[in-house]
This record gives C-alpha cells, sequence and structure tokens, in this order.
C-alpha cells in the first residue's frame, strides 16, 4: 500500500475484469488483501455486516460518512451519485471516485 492508503486503512472495493453474466463482482479490502465474490445486486454494507468484515459503518443512512470508500474498478456499474451521496462524500474525504458504503 502506498501513502494515505497505509494510514487510513479504509476498504477499496474493487471490481475485477469486466465480467460476463456467470462471474460474480469482486471487492477487495485493501486494509488485509481479502478479496470477496458477492452476488450481483447485494448492498455493500449487507455484505460486510453478514460476512463480519473490516469496514467502518456509522449512522448507516448516508449522512456521516463513516463508510466512505473508494471505487477503483468497476464504478461503472454502480448506479450514479445522487446530490446527498455527494456532499456527504465530499465532507468525508477528498478521495476520487469515493463513495458511501452503506
Amino acid at each position: 500500500m502506498e501513502g494515505t492508503e497505509a494510514a487510513d486503512q479504509r476498504s477499496r472495493p474493487k471490481h475485477s475484469e469486466p465480467r460476463n453474466s456467470t462471474d460474480m463482482p469482486k471487492i477487495t479490502f485493501a486494509a488485509t488483501g481479502e478479496t470477496h465474490e458477492v452476488p450481483d445486486g447485494t448492498r455493500f454494507i449487507d455484505f460486510c455486516q453478514e460476512n463480519d468484515l473490516p469496514h467502518d459503518f456509522g449512522c448507516t443512512v448516508g449522512s456521516c460518512g463513516t463508510c466512505a470508500l473508494v471505487v477503483t474498478e468497476g464504478g461503472a456499474d454502480l448506479p450514479p451519485v445522487g446530490d446527498e451521496e455527494a456532499e456527504t462524500v465530499e465532507m468525508a474525504t477528498g478521495d476520487e471516485g469515493a463513495r458511501l458504503g452503506c
């Protein structure tokens, strides 16, 4: 890990290569290097909580920014960022590609 990645230890979900219809999306946690296959349509917060994975969540409604994460690949597969999410992300972090995990 480089620079701030090692310091802040936030999860950085990362989708692998473009996938075909039989491949599951993958999430890799920068803090641990663990990669997990995630069923399509599964919310990040639900997957983390159900599998006891290393990502912090606060309010769980998108207003505190505790769950901010950085999408390094596959962002086009996610819903567009809404105004409220953009405002919270801007408050929480200056990282490019940041989204809310809740």
